[in-house]
């Protein structure tokens, strides 16, 4: 109290110069703490702000780890359903071509027994070609060898017909041309 009765006191005996310089100093004691505590509040806004930031951040990473995790779980049950319906579709798929393959097997062995019986009935169609070839053949045969007796009987009956004719017109002609020589 002391101080300011003396501060007070002193206020009193100033000139108007003084009064004046004072008030600037403490007007500008005043600004000056102004800035300085508002330095400090702007520091610890900004401070502030920073750990908001920091937090902000942290929250944000831990949204998206959510999220991230809740967007894989909605993937991962997508997933198992496209993998449940791939699934399905090949069985469909493999049941489809088994039966297709059932079938062509089927037709194999149809067209493979429709083969056996085409291929036996030609054998048999070739066979009795080849029986009545031969038959025919041994007709012809037959026929040949029965013209060929009868041709080489005709031959020798012509023959000797021939020689028997040659013979007596060499009878007959002989005298004459016995005749005929010696009369030369």
């Amino acid at each position: 109290m002391a101080k300011k009765k003396a501060a007070t006191r002193s206020a009193k005996d100033e000139t108007d110069e003084e009064r004046m310089l004072r008030l600037e100093m403490e007007a500008l004691a005043a600004e000056e703490r102004q800035r300085t505590q508002a330095e400090l509040a702007r520091v610890a806004l900004r401070q502030k702000q920073m750990r908001e930031q920091e937090y902000a951040h942290i929250n944000s990473m831990k949204i998206h780890n959510q999220w991230r995790k809740i967007m894989r779980l909605a993937k991962v049950e997508d997933l198992h359903k496209q993998v449940e319906i791939l699934s399905q579709n090949h069985e469909r798929e493999v049941d489809r071509k088994d039966a297709l393959v059932q079938l062509l097997d089927r037709d194999l062995e149809e067209a493979e027994e429709q083969h056996q019986a085409a291929l036996r009935a030609h054998l048999l169609v070739v066979d009795s070609l080849l029986d009545l070839q031969a038959a025919r053949l041994a007709g012809l045969e037959a026929q040949y060898n029965a013209d060929l007796r009868e041709l080489q009987d005709e031959f020798a009956k012509s023959v000797q017909r021939t020689s028997q004719a040659s013979v007596a017109e060499h009878a007959q002609a002989a005298p004459l041309s016995v005749r005929q020589y010696c009369l030369q």
